[in-house]
């Protein structure tokens, strides 16, 4: 893996607080700036396959909304029906 070295302007207690945690952590500055910054771009990724995902959801058409929803309406019917068979007296703890 290669590196790019970089200059970056923190507030005061920002700077502070990362001097601290990586301190405590035994860790260089620039590994734990790395890290943060690899999983605040993960989050970002997450959130627009959320969106994308919301996105395909809502413009379904009316009535495969319906049978979509009807689909896992019936799966979570049956599994809480094969849940209850195997219990004999579920009520009874």
């Amino acid at each position: 893996m290669s590196y790019t070295k970089t200059a970056v302007s923190l507030p005061d207690e920002l700077f502070k607080r990362l001097e601290a945690f990586a301190a405590s952590e035994g860790s260089p500055r620039s590994a734990v700036v790395a890290q943060a910054l690899a999983r605040f771009f993960e989050l970002i990724d997450a959130g627009e396959f959320t969106r994308r995902m919301n996105e395909a959801w809502d413009s379904l058409a009316g009535e495969e909304s319906k049978d979509a929803a009807a689909v896992g309406e019936r799966a979570a019917t049956e599994t809480h029906l094969r849940l209850l068979a195997e219990e004999s007296e579920p009520w009874a703890r």
